[in-house]
């Protein structure tokens, strides 16, 4: 958090949201003799000053009220600017999904207690946390304290992201007599201090500083057998592209460098093969990954020489639209596993698509590195997108039936959360712009871009009642907005860090697919991507790439449990535990009574610099690792 020495005179400016529910053939159901209740909780937020670099607590108080119809409101001592107010929304409807809530039964109002406008996210997860506290205790209307201080923020699957200034905000809050809370990743920022610390991976990696015990077990699924064949089967063919494209480069490049870029497909290529008893998606993927290094050393040596930009673009535009008549003739429901596995080849045609437009974007940018990695990765795409059309066919009377009207409905919840995390990383995106003085603006706006493109189709489907094609569009749109909101990664080449990562979002999933498949939406998907994700950790234990593919796990229920939890009575994780512990006494952290206004910031400008070249000029590299 950071404190702006500008202010603004005036009535503060409250903001609302209302999520409205979709009318369709699955309705929210009405809990007879389910206790209504008010709960009241405050949670000490530290915020930096930008010009005296000295940092304060500001009390944050979430109000929460049971049950309500979707209302959510941020307010501030000032203007609250969209990325407080979005981050928080989504920190509230997060914390209610976990806690078994139906997000759309509640309402819910954060007031910020300081006078002065408000920006950033690094107060989301303490509303996170004091929303899921309230969430479970319910109350009496009494206000509580959770009596940590807290800083971060939360992505749409309950990460909690890095934040700047944190050894100043650790300093406000010990001085204070609390501990600070802060995100997993930003530990190394305060290694060799003082600082008196908790770090936690996300929501759910917290619940015990409530008094809960961890997540334990995992659920998990076989997958049909005509899966694994069709992902078998199109991993051989995306081994065999891959040779041939390695093969093309023979005379284009120095033999030194061509040396080294064919051990390193060739040995990818080796790994698939491998891996395909153990999982014929994790083989596919990982081909994948070798076909994406082929064809960015492809296109780095021919663009604009022997390959003109806008005819290698129109060349995939051409195909792309081949492979989209093909995926519009499908039928347009069917089994859960045909719905999901056409859904992502929807989802990969928008990625392309969307990918198209960051690349006319960048060409006219004149950043040939960038081009030709983008390009690869719409090229490569038209494998995966056939993959998933493959798979889609094999599994068209598989698992359990959905009825158009059944889809309607859960598409239509997707929807709305969707268009909740589109917003959150489109501010995020503006506020990286501005806070960075406009440096790399090309590339930023070149990716808010692409989630537009993808938007804009997703809406269109869904107006046209093509509810499979419409999920898919609503999954890239989120999974761009995730990359956005989640830019910074997860930090360092600690093994430990990314494995508490990997077991927060492994508790996340198992929250969720407990109260999934006991409705019977049993995902394949997400199945699919634990063992991919199980592969990339064992491989590669300190890199993020198997927490990207986790977070794909997360998403691909996603959809399903939002259903499930407007027709089931809620049931927070804990609550069969009987009294939980209750928290720490706050020691500290009144309300502010001076005249300043609260920013809070996602980072240090250095930071939010580097986030922005991430999300714009690299943001290929979550395709690279994860080809469906």
């Amino acid at each position: 958090m950071k404190l702006s020495a500008r202010s603004r005179a005036g009535v503060p400016l409250k903001i609302a949201i209302v999520l409205l529910i979709v009318a369709a053939q699955l309705q929210p159901v009405a809990y007879s003799g389910f206790e209504a209740f008010t709960a009241e909780i405050v949670v000490p937020v530290p915020a930096v000053s930008g010009e005296s670099r000295s940092a304060r607590l500001i009390d944050v108080v979430v109000e929460i009220r049971y049950p309500g119809s979707g209302v959510y409101e941020v307010s501030g001592g000032g203007e609250v600017d969209d990325t407080t107010k979005y981050s928080m929304i989504m920190a509230v409807f997060m914390a209610a999904l976990i806690a078994g809530y139906d997000p759309w039964s509640i309402d819910a109002f954060v007031r910020v207690k300081s006078l002065g406008p408000v920006a950033g996210t690094s107060g989301s997860l303490g509303v996170a946390l004091a929303s899921y506290y309230g969430l479970l205790h319910k109350g009496n209307g009494d206000l509580r304290s959770i009596g940590i201080a807290v800083t971060g923020a939360v992505s749409p699957d309950t990460l909690a992201v890095s934040v700047g200034e944190v050894p100043l905000k650790c300093r406000a809050a010990n001085e204070e007599g609390l501990i600070l809370v802060m995100p997993l990743s930003n530990e190394p920022n305060v290694q060799g201090t003082r600082c008196n610390y908790r770090a936690v991976a996300g929501i759910v990696d917290a619940l015990n500083l409530l008094g809960l015990p961890r997540v334990e077990g995992e659920l998990r699924v076989k997958l049909p057998e005509q899966f694994n064949e069709a992902m078998a089967s199109v991993a051989e063919e995306i081994r065999a592209e891959a040779r041939a494209v390695l093969s093309r480069l023979s005379g284009l490049m120095e033999p030194e460098e061509y040396a080294r870029l064919s051990q390193r497909i060739s040995s990818l290529i080796e790994e698939s093969v491998t891996v395909d008893n153990v999982s014929a998606y994790a083989a596919a993927s990982t081909a994948y990954m070798a076909l994406i290094e082929a064809y960015t050393a492809y296109y780095a040596q021919v663009l604009g020489r022997s390959v003109p930009v806008e005819e290698a673009i129109r060349e995939i535009e051409a195909e792309l639209k081949s492979l989209a008549e093909k995926l519009n003739s499908m039928e347009g429901s069917g089994s859960l596993f045909y719905v999901e596995m056409l859904s992502v080849a929807y989802t990969r045609l928008a990625d392309a698509e969307a990918t198209l437009v960051e690349a006319r974007r960048l060409a006219e940018a004149q950043d040939p590195q960038a081009l030709a990695a983008i390009i690869a990765s719409a090229k490569a795409r038209l494998f995966s997108i056939k993959g998933w059309l493959e798979a889609a066919e094999t599994l068209e009377g598989v698992g359990r039936p959905l009825s158009e009207d059944e889809l309607s409905y859960v598409v239509g919840r997707f929807r709305d959360f969707t268009r909740l995390a589109v917003k959150y990383g489109e501010a995020l995106i503006s506020y990286l712009i501005d806070i960075s003085g406009g440096a790399r603006r090309g590339d930023l706006e070149a990716f808010r871009a692409g989630i537009n493109y993808v938007m804009e189709y997703a809406e269109r489907y869904w107006s046209e009642g093509r509810y499979v094609a419409a999920l898919g569009f609503y999954r890239e749109a989120l999974a761009r907005s995730m990359t956005a909101v989640f830019s910074g990664g997860v930090g360092g080449p600690s093994q430990e860090i990314i494995e508490r990562y990997l077991n927060e979002l492994k508790g996340v999933y198992t929250i969720m697919a407990a109260r999934t498949y006991a409705a019977g939406y049993v995902s394949g998907l997400a199945e699919a991507y634990i063992q991919y994700a199980e592969v990339l950790y064992a491989r590669e234990p300190t890199m993020n790439d198997s927490v990207v593919i986790m977070e794909g796990a997360v998403a691909s229920l996603m959809p399903w449990l939002l259903a499930v939890q407007s027709s089931v009575a809620p049931q927070a994780y804990g609550a069969e535990l009987g009294e939980v512990g209750e928290p720490p006494v706050a020691g500290g952290g009144g309300e502010t009574t001076e005249d300043l206004g609260l920013a809070l910031a996602l980072a240090t400008a250095a930071f939010s610099f580097a986030a922005g070249f991430y999300i714009a000029s690299r943001a290929y590299l979550r395709s690279s690792r994860l080809w469906a």
